[in-house]
């Protein structure tokens, strides 16, 4: 029951990485984010740094959202990030926990040996799997 509740919660959470640190309210600077440039008004329940301070590299950011749908429209725009000079090293992630991490980097870790083997073909991840077509002529 209580696995239940804690996946339900991560449903409605993302994490940004890659965001500036800014002296600026997060919350503001999260929201504006996604209004400017994924086109989207979600209801935010918390946006907070997570992790330990660090000179070398900048701390994720974690996102709630009222609801896992607001989650997964997001998700489907994130790509929409990669055209914006600004924000071309920002990555919004799904909150996953640390046995979907350790999954999800060996299902990445065959993403990039199959790129190397057959880069005749695309190959992109589906559902914790890879997936390989044809490309494009």
């Amino acid at each position: 029951m209580k696995r239940v509740a804690l996946e339900e919660d991560r449903s409605k959470s993302l994490i940004i990485f890659g965001l500036p640190e800014a002296e600026e309210n997060l919350h503001a600077q999260v929201y504006g984010i996604l209004l400017d440039h994924l086109n989207e008004k979600p209801k935010l329940l918390s946006c907070k740094r997570i992790g330990k301070d660090t000179r070398e590299r900048v701390k994720p950011v974690k996102l709630t959202l009222y609801s896992s749908e607001q989650a997964r429209t997001i998700l489907s725009k994130t790509k929409l990030l990669r055209h914006v000079k600004s924000f071309s090293s920002v990555y919004i992630t799904p909150d996953r926990s640390a046995a979907d991490r350790i999954a999800y980097k060996k299902v990445v870790d065959q993403l990039l040996n199959k790129r190397t083997a057959e880069p005749d073909k695309v190959h992109v991840i589906r559902n914790f799997r890879v997936v390989s077509s044809e490309k494009e002529p």
